[in-house]
């Protein structure tokens, strides 16, 4: 970990593992290729199922919507310590994403102590814009989460953030994933 001001700032390991944590962004096929204080990059490893059901090619909406709101959360993890719940999220679709994995980065515009402001951009496999988002967060539980992060590694005896296991593995089905996570 580096420092940010007087917060620790988490290394892209420790962000993936607790992005993990969550089934559905396991799904995702996440990996946190850079932290900042006030920024992170994702690669979102593309699936089948993104697909959507038109007959193009191309990667749901939906996909891209969640990989914005979540780059966008996860962004402020150098200045809160965690991803927060989200308040509201808008979202501009650009063009379509072919097959492919995708790049998403997000950046924190204004972290504060009750509300909290971030942005995120999805890049599609030719290295083109295909989305933008911007959102707001709730802040003010962040201490909260942390606290319970902290709680659940000190009852596992373990230094390294805890996942939970009983989710599903990144191969299985979208359906499994959400059902076990």
């Amino acid at each position: 970990m580096t420092t940010t001001g007087s917060a620790p700032l988490p290394d892209a390991a420790t962000v993936e593992e607790w992005i993990h944590g969550g089934g559905f962004h396991r799904w995702l096929g996440l990996r946190v290729t850079a932290v900042g204080p006030d920024s992170i990059e994702l690669t979102a490893t593309w699936r089948e199922e993104w697909t959507n059901d038109s007959g193009a090619d191309v990667t749901h909406g939906g996909i891209i919507g969640s990989l914005l709101d979540l780059a966008a959360d996860w962004a402020l993890v150098g200045s809160l310590g965690t991803a927060v719940p989200t308040i509201d999220f808008t979202t501009h679709y650009l063009r379509a994403a072919g097959r492919g994995d995708l790049r998403v980065v997000g950046r924190a515009i204004k972290p504060g102590r009750t509300v909290s402001f971030a942005e995120a951009e999805v890049y599609g496999p030719d290295g083109k814009l295909v989305a933008t988002g911007r959102g707001s967060y709730a802040s003010g539980v962040a201490a909260q989460i942390v606290a319970a992060r902290e709680a659940a590694t000190a009852a596992a005896g373990t230094t390294a953030p805890t996942t939970d296991t009983t989710t599903a593995p990144a191969d299985a089905t979208a359906e499994e994933a959400l059902r076990r996570g």
